[in-house]
């Protein structure tokens, strides 16, 4: 028996099943995640997979095919093709009748001979003072993921409609298990999608189907920061446009689809 109440982490192990805490609730629909923590899973699969010779993640495509429950989940990754420079990968999440997630990653191989000149990477702006970050009542109705990381969320001057958020992850993904550089890349990536609509949650939602990372290096440190802006159709359908930082400068950019309309008027998330 798996006691959630005892755990710090997003799931925690129960033999090949990983278990959501309710940590990793959402804010779209009462029992089901919040992306982020179903990228992170995806990030953790792809590096417990070996390789034959060094190689990096360059992209994360990931498909969201249904809402995925505050269940029990399988997280399976296959090699389906192996070459000379390239390893791609197939990764799934199921629960105990259906597929979930599904997800393409590639990876490419490293030249550490190379020293290849390249321009400086655009710097970030500065992560954040603890004293900046949302906490307490301003969290409150956040959904339980908030619950999970440091947060802040700013407007950025004079680049339109664009705006920043800064992320750290407080607690382990799986319990007992060290979060690694891809795990919080894919975590903080799922900011992508939603963080610059300008409209108020709690009257419209705007859920994200898919995400897309295209990686230039893995980040360093704890804070991972989205530079994002959003595009809006009249018809429901709109595209996240992120460039992903950590303090250094930037290390990958981001894509989501959204699927934007008004929330129901009983939604219990409105309440």
């Amino acid at each position: 028996m798996v006691d959630m109440a005892a755990s710090e982490a997003l799931f925690v192990r129960d033999g090949e099943w990983l278990i959501p805490s309710p940590l990793a609730e959402g804010p779209w629909a009462a029992g089901q995640l919040h992306g982020s923590p179903v990228a992170g899973l995806i990030a953790r699969a792809v590096d417990r997979v070996s390789c034959p010779f060094p190689m990096r993640v360059a992209k994360v495509s990931l498909d969201l095919l249904r809402g995925v429950p505050m269940q029990p989940l399988s997280v399976a990754a296959e090699v389906v093709r192996q070459g000379a420079r390239i390893q791609l990968l197939d990764v799934t999440i199921r629960d105990e009748a259906r597929l979930l997630v599904r997800a393409s990653v590639l990876r490419i191989r490293v030249n550490s001979d190379l020293e290849v000149p390249v321009a400086p990477a655009p710097r970030a702006p500065r992560p954040p003072a603890e004293d900046e970050c949302l906490s307490g009542e301003a969290l409150a109705a956040a959904p339980a993921f908030f619950g999970a990381i440091d947060y802040a969320r700013t407007a950025l001057s004079g680049e339109g409609d664009a705006v920043m958020v800064w992320t750290r992850l407080r607690v382990a993904l799986v319990a007992g298990e060290e979060i690694s550089p891809l795990v919080r890349l894919a975590v903080a990536a799922d900011f992508t999608s939603g963080s610059a609509v300008p409209l108020d949650h709690r009257s419209w939602f705007f859920i994200n189907p898919d995400l897309t990372i295209h990686v230039v290096r893995e980040p360093v440190g704890e804070w991972i920061g989205v530079k994002a802006r959003a595009d809006l159709a009249a018809d429901g359908i709109g595209q996240g446009r992120s460039t992903i930082f950590d303090r250094l400068g930037s290390v990958a950019r981001g894509q989501a689809s959204m699927w934007i309309g008004p929330r129901p008027a009983a939604d219990p998330a409105t309440s």
